[in-house]
């Protein structure tokens, strides 16, 4: 029985690494190959004499990748195929191998994969061998002509894709074993649940992040959406592997960039948008709290205290930071800074030593915000290039986009008293439809003088609802 065993294991492993190519190819071979590139280039009729030269053709499309190209590009393929089966009436196993071999090209050009799908159904039809290879293709040929992954999947149950290759018969370097195993690891990443983090697969996916998971989406952008969307059930990004997963897979969606705007175009808006939310209070939060320690400006704390309250209200924020404050990043938070240089238009320069300013998009009001005597700014729409890598203060005030944009603005007076802030706390929560209390922009020692601080505002005029 172990010899039986070893033997049909042998058998099998043949079957699986079968090629339609002969083992030393024959001068005949190098023949037909210089034919198919000579007519399909100089534009002249694609002649095959007999089933050998037949077998031949179908060889060389799947031996070299240029030819199988050159077909696709001149459109002769169709011709090609009609040319090699009236040469052969036993090609069925030739093809096969050829549609798994070539799956992720044939796949994603409809007209020749229409064209290989009806020629093997065809084929499938009227054969009566008894290739295993063939057999166990035209048993789920409904399924693998369709391009149903999924279906084939689902036909062999819990059995992990070694026993699908083996069963199908397929090799490693079969496109269509590779497209089943990425298409198995897309259903293992959809069983995860909120904060798992599973790091083999994480690198499994982000290693084959551009194969194609849909007519629509890569793996990558496919399994974002997944994630996302999960995120967006619970509003939030669980933990900084699922945060970082999603921006290695397809990119920072705050950036220009034409290809990364591209895959999360396909992702979806939506989910964009939410995104670009959790990533600009992060930074909002991660600038306030973990980075600046005001740095001689005497505001500073205030200016924390208060802009904290309202940062999960932030849809979009860019951080643009002096000379001075950039190394100070460089200093206390290198992933920060590395962060900030490796995205010179999420994260910009401005042109100046010790100041530096928060631009924050809550909607229906714009702010722009900064340190060291730097006004509080108010807009109805945004008042720069947000792609800019770098700024001038005046940027913000005296070119013709923030001129146009710009609807009034506070300096940061009284602050031991809540003068600035409870003006702008005001505003804010009228504008947003929000309920930040006095008491919560309130610095924590300075919270049991609440009711002292709220009488001298009233007796200014300003409400502390």
């Amino acid at each position: 029985m172990p010899q039986f065993k070893k033997t049909l294991d042998k058998s099998i492993t043949v079957f699986s690494t079968i090629s339609t190519k002969t083992p030393e190819p024959c001068p005949r071979y190098y023949t037909m190959k210089s034919m198919i590139e000579n007519s399909v280039k100089n534009e002249l009729e694609l002649q095959v004499g007999n089933a050998r030269d037949a077998r031949f053709c179908i060889s060389i499309i799947i031996d070299f990748p240029k030819i199988f190209d050159l077909l696709i590009e001149y459109e002769r393929f169709e011709e090609f195929i009609n040319v090699v089966i009236n040469a052969s009436k036993n090609l069925t196993k030739h093809l096969t191998k050829l549609f798994y071999r070539k799956y992720n090209i044939i796949d994603k050009d409809t007209m020749t994969h229409l064209i290989v799908a009806e020629i093997l159904k065809k084929e499938f039809r009227n054969y009566t061998g008894k290739n295993p290879m063939v057999l166990k293709a035209k048993y789920h040929a409904d399924f693998l002509l369709n391009g149903d992954l999924e279906s084939v999947i689902f036909a062999y149950g819990d059995n992990n894709i070694e026993y699908i290759k083996q069963d199908l018969m397929l090799s490693d370097n079969d496109e269509y074993y590779e497209a089943l195993r990425l298409f198995k690891l897309l259903t293992e990443f959809k069983k995860l649940n909120i904060n798992e983090n599973n790091t083999a697969l994480f690198a499994q996916i982000i290693k084959h992040k551009t194969f194609n998971a849909s007519t629509t989406r890569t793996i990558g952008e496919e399994c974002v959406y997944f994630m996302l969307n999960k995120c967006m059930s619970v509003q939030a990004i669980p933990n900084r592997e699922w945060e970082h997963f999603i921006l290695t897979c397809i990119g920072d969606p705050r950036s220009p960039t034409n290809h990364v705007q591209l895959s999360w175009s396909r992702v979806g808006n939506n989910l964009k948008d939410w995104f670009v939310g959790i990533l600009s209070q992060g930074d909002l939060v991660e600038f306030l709290e973990g980075i600046t320690d005001g740095h001689g400006d005497e505001v500073y704390k205030y200016r924390k205290a208060f802009w904290m309250q309202y940062i999960k209200h932030v849809r979009y924020s860019k951080i643009i930071v002096g000379f001075n404050g950039r190394s100070l990043i460089q200093r206390l938070n290198p992933t920060f800074y590395s962060r900030f240089t490796s995205n010179p238009t999420t994260y910009s320069k401005l042109d100046e030593n010790e100041r530096s300013c928060i631009y924050m998009d809550f909607g229906s009001i714009k702010v722009i915000e900064g340190s060291h005597n730097a006004l509080i700014r108010f807009y109805k729409d945004c008042p720069i290039d947000l792609n800019q890598r770098s700024y001038n203060y005046s940027d913000f005030y005296s070119a013709t986009k923030a001129q146009n944009a710009f609807l009034w603005d506070r300096r940061h007076r009284d602050s031991e008293n809540y003068g600035w802030q409870n003006y702008v706390r005001n505003f804010l929560n009228n504008t947003l439809k929000c309920k930040i209390s006095l008491k919560a922009i309130m610095l924590p020692e300075d919270v049991k003088h609440y009711i002292h601080v709220a009488n001298n505002l009233q007796r200014k005029g300003q409400s502390i609802d």
